[in-house]
């Protein structure tokens, strides 16, 4: 993952965590406020869709959708919404501790976090995280992929019969 879709995913977790405590649907977050989040978008909420910022986030944003980092959402406005799925969690907290200027759970700055299913990090209550096998794991962002796609379709349907209309 470089840094820039790094920076995406840690705006998206963190301006996803900042909405706890609202509905699941509530805390999807737009294209144009995970860039905002980042630092990335410098105009206003309609500007966004014609800027090359915008086409560098949804890069960014579909590169971890694929890595099964991060779940779609129906849009919100004019823009795709976007969540993070547990795996995205945890690798926003990996990068987080490693840019902190600390090597992630003993590993040197740069190197890959360790598997899932590793110990929790120091101080979070390991009970309450514990994380699912990785066999689960990739299950589960299998058929995430898989909803995506027919809500992709779905979408492709209705605005064909909105163009017939």
């Amino acid at each position: 993952m470089d840094d820039f879709t790094a920076r995406i995913l840690l705006a998206l977790v963190e301006g996803y965590q900042a909405r706890a405590g609202l509905k699941e649907h509530t805390r999807a977050l737009s294209e144009y406020e995970i860039a905002r989040r980042a630092g990335v978008a410098g105009c206003s909420y309609t500007e966004f869709s014609t800027t090359a910022e915008r086409e560098r986030v949804r890069a960014a944003l579909a590169a971890l959708h694929r890595g099964g980092w991060i779940a779609r959402w129906p849009r919100t406005g004019r823009y795709d919404a976007f969540v993070p799925t547990p795996l995205g969690l945890r690798r926003a907290a990996s990068l987080k501790h490693a840019s902190n200027g600390t090597a992630a759970r003993g590993q040197p700055h740069g190197e890959r976090p360790p598997p899932a299913g590793a110990p929790a990090p120091p101080g979070r209550d390991a009970a309450r995280s514990t994380p699912p096998p990785p066999e689960l794991e990739a299950a589960l962002a299998h058929l995430a992929r898989q909803l995506d796609e027919v809500l992709a379709l779905l979408r492709a349907i209705e605005s064909k019969l909105e163009q017939g209309r």
